[in-house]
């Protein structure tokens, strides 16, 4: 028989960790599946910025009070230029994986702010007549690859690991999704 209770609890959910998770699965899925691969690695791509700048959020709340104001109003470039000032760290933005950085958001501004586009071209194609031609495609479209996905998601984690020891962080970046504590007592109603 089930008794009221009255219960008591506080969950911290870090949302970096649940975004580069589905970054991580979709990714897994693209591996291992022709079918549905394009929108796996777009599903990828797309989480692997989102936990970035989740994670960028998560330091500049930790580390500035006005942070809430900034980060409506700055790239995430921006965001990751003042908090490794603050610890004096200079990524190498010539390599992987803050090489990467640029182009993960770059892609990322392209779906956000999608639209119809038309494409057109006339070229020479080797193909029988009454053969599908190639068609044309978006530039993202283009660069939604398995290898391109691959990319951004190791890259995307690779960067939050390299900064999480830098801004004090011991454990693991990726340990837990969140954190939760509870306590439950019996209710008695005082009526």
């Amino acid at each position: 028989m089930k008794n009221k209770i009255i219960v008591k609890a506080k969950t911290i959910s870090f949302s970096f960790v649940t975004l580069h998770n589905a970054a991580y699965y979709a990714l897994q899925a693209a591996q291992e599946s022709i079918d549905g691969r394009f929108y796996n690695c777009l599903t990828a791509k797309i989480f692997s910025a989102f936990s970035f700048e989740a994670y960028l959020n998560h330091l500049g709340n930790s580390e500035f009070q006005e942070w809430a104001k900034f980060e409506k109003r700055f790239s995430p470039r921006q965001k990751l230029d003042k908090l490794v000032a603050k610890k004096g760290y200079l990524p190498d933005f010539s390599k992987p994986p803050f090489g990467t950085l640029n182009q993960i958001f770059t892609f990322r501004k392209k779906i956000a702010h999608g639209k119809t586009e038309q494409i057109e071209v006339e070229e020479v194609q080797e193909r029988r007549l009454g053969d599908k031609p190639d068609l044309p495609t978006t530039s993202w479209e283009i660069e939604t690859t398995l290898e391109n996905a691959t990319s951004f998601v190791e890259d995307s984690a690779s960067m939050i690991r390299l900064l999480h020891p830098i801004f004090g962080y011991q454990a693991d970046a990726f340990l837990t999704e969140w954190k939760s504590s509870w306590e439950a007592k019996p209710y008695t109603d005082h009526s």
